[in-house]
């Protein structure tokens, strides 16, 4: 299977946009890993862009 990751990038740098709700993005950093209540089991897919990303969340007005 053919598997592909869009991203903007340069020589030291690749970025790619991901959204999560507070109670699972706000404990990684601290833990250096997701953790509770983040699943593995749950699929989920890295955005193709920032602005993609704010229109599909309404533009930080989506609940959650």
């Amino acid at each position: 299977m053919l598997r592909q990751v869009r991203a903007g990038f340069d020589r030291d740098t690749i970025r790619v946009y991901q959204a999560y709700p507070a109670a699972i993005a706000d404990p990684a950093p601290a833990a250096g890993r997701f953790v509770a209540p983040f699943s593995f089991t749950r699929m989920t897919w890295i955005k193709p862009s920032r602005r993609w990303l704010a229109h599909r969340g309404d533009w930080a007005r989506k609940p959650g």
